[in-house]
């Protein structure tokens, strides 16, 4: 059975990867697959993942537990959030992570997080590629997304996702790609 379960499992995060890949906007999500997916259980603890990119993974549980940790009195069915903050799991801030949880019929609280880990070719900051070697500070890195919702129950919050995107010292300089990836 727990082989069974395993396969199970993996073959979600395998499916959602494909899905992703095939819905992409960006070079780096769509073909150079520097991506990764995996689901969590409700404590937001590693379940299964797809071979991917595995650097994103190592931390990738800390995010899912940040967004448990600051939302679990108002998630609901049918929400879902961003972050790419590196004070929560995050890796840098062109890796951007959606969360979403998973409510079984019937629960008031999630049964399990699935998460997506995608790396967008620009997030702003003070460089094209957000990510300058000379930051003294996290803006000139790009856009902080730290702990945001981005989908509440099942619409997708395009405004707001481009308020942020646009807002800041250092702006994301194309953000329909960014919006794209994360629809």
């Amino acid at each position: 059975m727990l082989e069974v379960f395993n396969n199970l499992f993996m073959s979600i995060a395998e499916q959602m990867g494909v899905r992703l890949a095939n819905t992409a906007y960006s070079v780096n999500i769509k073909e150079r697959l520097d991506f990764s997916c995996a689901l969590f259980d409700e404590p937001g603890r590693l379940i299964a993942n797809a071979p991917h990119m595995p650097v994103h993974l190592g931390s990738m549980g800390e995010s899912v537990q940040e967004i448990l940790r600051r939302r679990t009195t108002t998630m609901r069915r049918g929400d879902v959030f961003v972050l790419n903050a590196p004070y929560a799991g995050g890796t840098h801030l062109p890796d951007v992570t959606v969360v979403m949880p998973v409510f079984i019929a019937g629960s008031k609280q999630p049964t399990f997080f699935v998460a997506a880990r995608g790396h967008h070719p620009d997030i702003g900051g003070s460089t094209p590629g957000s990510m300058p070697a000379n930051s003294t500070h996290i803006e000139e890195e790009g856009v902080l997304l730290d702990n945001v919702q981005l989908v509440a129950n099942r619409v997708f919050l395009e405004a707001e996702m481009r308020q942020l995107l646009t807002s800041g010292k250092y702006p994301a300089r194309n953000v329909e790609q960014n919006l794209a990836d994360l629809r």
